[in-house]
């Protein structure tokens, strides 16, 4: 008679035992390589929202300049036009008699408020030669004498530009740049 045979005790080298031992590091490995390809897609799901949102905040970027440059164009534009109004107001007021040149006065008075603050640094009237006869600065004819004949702003009056502004220049009286502008008595 045989003795029954019994199972093979714990961490005993048996048939099972090497398979046992090469299977947890083959579960290792494959759970290894999951989390790796989860991991993977997970850098490419990151990547592909980052370029989507650099590709929106590029449009948004385009699509303010844009706004910006239509509203700076419309800004300039309105500016542009009532120096227009401001010179031919001028220019009429030049034209008649005004003794005490109030009418003068009032009428630069009148432009320096209705122009946002800093945007009018000076108004000044010149004669046909160039000749300043009044200016804001001096509240008169400027002493000594000032002739802005040599201006390209002024110069351009011969090629009959309608309102012609020069390269900004650096004025000495606002510490800043400025844009001298001109407009031709009719």
């Amino acid at each position: 008679m045989t003795a029954p045979q019994s199972p093979p005790a714990q961490g005993s080298a048996g048939p099972a035992g090497p398979a046992h031992r090469w299977r947890k590091p083959g579960k290792t490995w494959v759970a290894l390589l999951v989390l790796l390809l989860a991991c993977v897609l997970y850098w490419a799901q990151l990547l592909h929202e980052q370029s989507e949102q650099l590709l929106y905040a590029q449009a948004q970027t385009r699509l303010r300049a844009a706004q910006l440059s239509r509203a700076m164009a419309t800004l300039v534009s309105t500016q542009v036009a009532g120096l227009d109004y401001l010179a031919r107001t001028l220019a009429q007021v030049e034209g008649e008699p005004d003794p005490g040149h109030a009418r003068r006065m009032q009428a630069v008075s009148s432009a320096m408020q209705s122009f946002p603050e800093g945007s009018l640094v000076q108004i000044a009237v010149a004669d046909a030669v160039g000749q300043v006869v009044y200016s804001t600065q001096s509240q008169g004819a400027p002493n000594p004498a000032v002739s802005i004949a040599d201006r390209e702003h002024f110069r351009v009056h011969t090629r009959g530009a309608p309102l012609p502004c020069s390269s900004a220049i650096r004025y000495w009286a606002a510490s800043r740049g400025v844009g001298p502008c001109s407009s031709p008595t009719p």
